[in-house]
């Protein structure tokens, strides 16, 4: 094993969306940082992968509506140097019943925090999305800042940016030993590092680093179904062709709980993110597929087959396949 004898600013663990811009802001600080990430960039086990996630400033808690402000300027700063999309404003339409508490606190949020929405009764969210079939007497709330991040990219964006401001990436490099001091060493598979600091963020990954050093964190690993019966959460990308819907969507169906729209793995991708980690052979691929038919029959019960087509991604137009590859589109006559 190597050994590296520069001693750098800052060891960052797992090159996720945390980790790239942790390194990355120390790297703009002129830090010596080095990220390590155990597995083969790009990959699909972490909870970063994938070509898109929402951004919005509707939250329940005042001090996320109030963070996001920034995190809009630092996603625009990051669009700047990397000269690429990395965002897309779509607009967020949440649904509930007129009396669910949580869309009503969301609204207040936005009110306290004057940003832009719409709220729409259930005659007047009918007459606006004459496509979507509403449960009676649900009531939406539109947010218009909210959108697309296209994540995979943004991923690539980072991590490019890190090398150009003199930062090291060194993927396919599992941590296999955290000695703590001044400096703290850190063994990698292929060589051992030496900083000052040491920062891990390496999600459901984080215990087996810390507890060979008697540290365990109370970390749970959330499944990739979202538990939550009060809303219908519905992206609309009020941006694109008026014909297309990108199906980030939560509805609740028989089966219990409510149902968050994702794209089917690549065949052969073995990855297992309800239970953290795993190695083939394990049940991910015959739970992404009770997962594919779920999210198909929530699909049929807010978008009837009746007004539109149920598609696959594979194959999709370039320009479709760049925001959601391997994903479902709902196709729609006319909004």
């Amino acid at each position: 094993m190597a050994a590296q004898k520069v001693l750098c600013d800052a060891i960052v663990i797992g090159a996720g969306i945390q980790g790239c811009f942790t390194a990355y802001h120390l790297a703009k600080h002129r830090k010596k940082v080095i990220l390590l990430e155990q597995f083969f960039l790009p990959h699909s086990r972490g909870s970063s992968h994938g070509q898109s996630r929402i951004i919005r400033r509707a939250y329940l808690e005042d001090f996320y509506t109030q963070m996001m402000d920034e995190c809009y300027q630092i996603w625009a700063q990051l669009e700047h140097e990397a000269e690429t999309q990395l965002h897309r404003q779509t607009g967020l339409l949440m649904l509930g019943m007129k009396e669910n508490s949580e869309l009503k606190t969301i609204q207040a949020t936005l009110s306290r925090h004057r940003v832009e929405h719409q709220y729409f009764s259930a005659e007047e969210l009918k007459q606006r999305f004459p496509n979507v079939q509403l449960a009676r007497g649900e009531v939406g709330l539109l947010e218009k800042s909210g959108g697309v991040l296209y994540a995979d990219r943004a991923l690539r964006a980072l991590q490019d940016a890190i090398r150009r401001l003199g930062g090291q990436v060194h993927d396919g490099e599992k941590v296999m030993e955290i000695k703590p001091g001044l400096p703290v060493i850190v063994k990698s598979t292929s060589r051992s590092y030496q900083a000052k600091s040491l920062i891990i963020t390496v999600g459901p990954w984080t215990n087996r680093l810390l507890r060979p050093l008697g540290i365990e964190l109370p970390l749970q690993t959330p499944q990739l179904r979202c538990r939550h019966p009060l809303l219908l959460l519905l992206l609309l990308l009020l941006l694109f062709p008026p014909t297309i819907f990108v199906l980030v969507f939560l509805h609740e169906v028989k089966h219990g709980g409510v149902l968050l729209g994702q794209g089917a793995a690549p065949p052969g991708d073995h990855r297992c993110l309800v239970q953290g980690p795993c190695a083939p052979p394990c049940c991910c691929e015959q739970k992404q597929e009770t997962e594919k038919g779920l999210f198909e029959q929530s699909l049929f019960l807010g978008l009837p087959s009746r007004q539109g087509q149920l598609m696959s991604t594979a194959p999709l137009s370039q320009e479709q396949a760049q925001y959601v590859p391997g994903a479902l589109l709902y196709t729609i006559p006319s909004l």
